[in-house]
C-alpha cells in the first residue's frame, strides 16, 4: 500500500445526475453519516496495477471532524493517521514516520469533509453523479470531478440496509485501482482519543514532506 493512495482517498467529491429519485440512497447515506459522531470498521484493501496485486487488512477509526485513524494489521503493521489538514504515515518495521501537510484545496474537497458537509445541492455544483444500479441490495455510484484532482474517478457502493459505505474504487490515471471492502461497522461508539493522536515510540525517526 502506498501513502500516495491513502491520501487520495481524501481528495475526491460527487457528481450530479439528472435524475433526483436514483440519488435516494445517496441522500440517505448523507443524513445518516451527518449523525455518525464516531465510527470502527474493518476493512480489507486491494491496490492493483498492470503488474502487480497487494492486499491488506486492518481496522478504520473515525471521529468527527476529520479524524481517522488506519491500522494495518496484515501482512505488515502500519498505522495512517488523519488529523484534519495534517497525515502521518507510520510504519514501525522502519522506525519511520512521514509527516505531511494536506493543501486547504485538497482538504476542503476530501470525500469525508464532503460526507460532514450533506450539503448535496453544493456537491452537484461541482460534480457529476452517476448512479450505476442496485445489486445484491446495494446501491453504486460512480463519481467523475469536473476539476483536476489527482484520482481519475471513483466509486461507492451503499449498502440499503445499513446505509453505510460496502465498498470503495479509487481509480487513478496511471491505471491502477485502490478497493476497500468494508465489514462490520460500529457506529457512534466510544473511541479513546490517544487513536487519534501521533504517539510514536521513542527514537522513531520522522520525515517532513511539503
Amino acid at each position: 500500500m502506498r501513502k500516495f493512495f491513502l491520501l487520495s482517498i481524501f481528495s475526491l467529491l460527487f457528481f450530479s445526475h439528472s435524475f433526483s429519485s436514483d440519488l435516494k440512497y445517496l441522500e440517505n447515506f448523507l443524513k445518516k453519516f451527518s449523525g455518525i459522531k464516531t465510527f470502527q470498521v474493518n476493512f480489507v484493501q486491494i491496490y492493483r496495477s498492470s503488474i502487480s496485486e497487494e492486499k491488506e487488512e486492518g481496522t478504520l477509526y473515525y471521529k468527527r471532524n476529520m479524524k481517522f485513524c488506519w491500522k494495518y494489521v496484515k501482512p505488515e503493521r502500519k498505522e495512517f493517521l488523519l488529523i484534519g489538514k495534517k497525515a502521518f504515515f507510520y510504519v514501525p518495521s522502519d522506525s519511520q514516520v512521514v509527516v505531511s501537510r494536506i493543501d486547504r484545496s485538497d482538504f476542503e474537497n476530501s470525500i469525508f469533509r464532503v460526507f460532514e458537509s450533506k450539503d448535496l445541492g453544493k456537491l452537484k455544483e461541482q460534480y457529476i453523479i452517476s448512479y450505476v444500479g442496485e445489486k445484491d441490495g446495494s446501491y453504486s455510484y460512480f463519481f467523475s470531478p469536473r476539476k483536476d484532482v489527482d484520482v481519475k474517478n471513483f466509486s461507492i457502493l451503499i449498502d440499503g440496509k445499513t446505509l453505510m459505505p460496502k465498498k470503495i474504487f479509487l481509480r487513478n490515471f496511471d491505471g491502477s485501482e485502490n478497493i476497500f471492502i468494508f465489514a462490520n461497522y460500529k457506529l457512534n461508539i466510544k473511541l479513546k482519543d490517544s487513536i487519534f493522536k501521533p504517539n510514536f515510540p521513542e527514537g522513531t525517526e520522522i520525515i517532513y514532506e511539503e
